[in-house]
């Protein structure tokens, strides 16, 4: 005969079974990227790009930079408007 279990050992049971916390293999190919969303100065539209990581400690809001912009990467005056921190899930080339 099997012993019934308390509700105790199936609540640690149960946090067992739906633990949150990824599995470390699944971590290796993560990474945060620093994105800001910028104003055309110009087109008055609103977009979102990654920072590079050699500009990433000089961007801050308010400041006026030059996003690639189109086929031929043409660089438009833009204004930063917000900075977060995003998951990346695949690494540079």
């Amino acid at each position: 005969m099997i012993p019934p279990l308390n509700a105790d050992a199936l609540s640690s049971m149960q946090q067992d079974l739906f633990n949150r916390e990824p599995d470390p293999w699944e971590l290796d190919d993560t990474s945060e990227r620093l994105v800001a969303q910028v104003v055309f100065a110009e087109a008055r539209s609103v977009r979102s790009d990654a920072v590079p990581d050699a500009l990433a400690s000089a961007c801050r809001n308010g400041r006026q930079v030059r996003v690639p912009l189109g086929r031929g990467d043409r660089p438009m005056t833009a204004y930063v408007v917000r900075l977060e921190n995003r998951m990346k899930l695949d690494p540079d080339p």
